[in-house]
């Protein structure tokens, strides 16, 4: 077993390596999928601040 080391691997430099040219690509998919994982978390949040509004 090799002793773990600090540099990046070579297949995380080949996977960047087939990222390099759809860089716009998967920024744009990483906010996608960073926006589906934080509009759910936020319509609770939404829905509280109209009700408490409401409700004053």
């Amino acid at each position: 077993m090799r002793p773990s080391d600090s540099r990046t691997s070579s297949s995380d430099l080949s996977l960047l390596r087939l990222l390099r040219p759809g860089r716009r690509q998967s920024a744009a998919l990483a906010a996608a999928v960073a926006a589906a994982t934080a509009l759910p978390l936020a319509a609770p949040q939404i829905t509280r601040r109209f009700v408490d509004d409401a409700i004053t």
